[in-house]
């Protein structure tokens, strides 16, 4: 139990830089003036908001059911010159792009697999910053729906994916500009850390629908006939590179996280759906973020039946990262939005807890890192 005392902690301490952030954004005092410490420019608050998230990353130690086969696969790699071909079975699971990234790495820091941690978290929490800083109206709340939905801990052991899902996060802002060149671009950027992110380029397309109830109750017909319909898509998967992945199924922990991830994001889904008209009318441009996120309900009922879709939900679920906070701001009434933001503070608290209970057991605890053992 002791290893949540250092995840809540680094989180709690995030929380509280940021709060301070957005009293200094509030108050418009940049820099604010701290007693005994002196003048603060509210960018090295975010700075400090990043510290604790990035060394609990950066120091983890045999963190992950992933972590003995990717740093062997580390060490493996950086044993071939940068031009050498390395053998065809880390090249076909890696990829060549990110076969060079581990050899870059390790013309700098060698094969020290702790190194390649620390990289992965500088470039994660960079980007995710970036992202939602950029982005979100209400960057605090979207920061803490992304750690309590468990993508925080997805770096923990599924770093590569879980770099590239932030990437994809990059992403929306080109298509909401219409800037094909540079979506494709950023799409291909994270496709160079994990391929399943070429999944997210039709979304260009699929964009131009305008998001309307007949629309939806279409999309819930449609959810229905491909729910029971698990051949036809296993089909077309079993001619992809994942089709190692068809052999795997959910367990009994699993299968229950799956099933009540799918809950409560059909929750929130109704939620974001109830306030559309008012949203749209003050925020056009949030067509596309509903579009996105009912891909992601999509994906996420089928992945109840086929496992390899809970790897892609995350693709198209930050769109809620995004759209969240439009709907809070849309929110005129003052009592209302107070309901509101508590609501989804609640909401949130208990999807953390849900996550860590149930999904996260045996996903990424025991907490180990480097200078002192486990924890």
């Amino acid at each position: 139990m002791q290893s949540w005392y250092i995840y809540i902690g680094a989180q709690c301490i995030t929380f509280l830089f940021l709060a301070f952030w957005a009293h200094i954004c509030r108050t418009k005092t940049q820099p604010v003036d701290v007693p005994i410490i002196g003048k603060i420019d509210y960018k090295f608050v975010l700075f400090l908001s990043a510290i604790p998230l990035f060394l609990v990353l950066a120091l983890q130690y045999q963190v992950g059911i992933d972590y003995k086969s990717y740093s062997e696969a580390y060490v493996e790699i950086t044993k071939y010159g940068f031009f050498e071909t390395v053998p065809n079975e880390l090249s076909s699971w890696f990829g060549n792009s990110f076969v060079y990234f581990c050899k870059i790495t390790g013309l700098f820091f060698g094969d020290n697999f702790l190194w390649y941690h620390a990289v992965l978290a500088v470039a994660s929490i960079i980007c995710l910053y970036i992202a939602i800083f950029k982005n979100s109206l209400l960057p605090l709340l979207s920061i803490y729906m992304y750690i309590s939905e468990g993508y925080y801990y997805n770096l923990l052991n599924q770093a590569r994916q879980g770099l590239a899902f932030i990437i994809i996060l990059l992403s929306y802002k080109y298509i909401i500009e219409k800037k094909m060149a540079s979506f494709i671009i950023t799409i291909i950027i994270a496709s160079f850390f994990h391929p399943s992110a070429l999944i997210f380029l039709p979304t260009w397309f699929l964009v131009k629908i305008k998001f309307n109830l007949k629309k939806v109750f279409i999309i819930i017909i449609f959810i229905i006939i491909l729910f029971f319909s698990e051949g036809f898509i296993t089909q077309l998967i079993s001619n992809t590179i994942y089709s190692g992945y068809l052999d795997t199924s959910h367990d009994l922990s699993g299968q229950t996280a799956t099933i009540l991830r799918a809950l409560f994001r059909g929750a929130l889904f109704v939620f974001v759906i109830f306030f559309r008209k008012t949203v749209i009318k003050n925020y056009p441009h949030t067509n596309i973020l509903y579009i996105i996120f009912t891909c992601a309900m999509i994906v996420q009922v089928l992945s109840i039946r086929i496992y390899l879709l809970s790897r892609l939900i995350g693709y198209f679920y930050f769109a809620s990262l995004l759209l969240v906070p439009y709907v809070v701001k849309s929110i005129k009434n003052i009592t209302t939005k107070r309901y509101v933001i508590v609501g989804l503070f609640l909401y949130y608290a208990i999807a953390h807890y849900l996550f860590i209970t149930v999904s996260l057991e045996n996903y990424v605890r025991p907490y180990y890192q480097t200078f002192f053992g486990r924890v």
